[in-house]
């Protein structure tokens, strides 16, 4: 199982202005975030699954609420 999402990514409070990201969402055993492949069972993984460009993701994260725009 395997779904790649390819948008440009906006999320100022992670430290980092508007930029092209491309994440892989995989199943867990092949998730590996330095290689951009996201598990489908984490917080990101999970928001991101369904989403289109203009959508909004609210991530809980340890950090706190990350809030992203697709």
């Amino acid at each position: 199982m395997s779904s790649v999402i390819t948008d440009y990514i906006d999320c100022p409070q992670c430290g980092y202005p508007a930029q092209k990201d491309e994440y892989y969402v995989v199943g867990s055993t092949e998730a590996n975030p330095l290689e951009g492949k996201i598990s489908d069972e984490s917080p990101l993984g999970k928001a991101l699954l369904g989403k289109k460009i203009g959508d909004e993701v609210i991530v809980d994260a340890p950090a706190g609420e990350l809030k992203f725009k697709i």
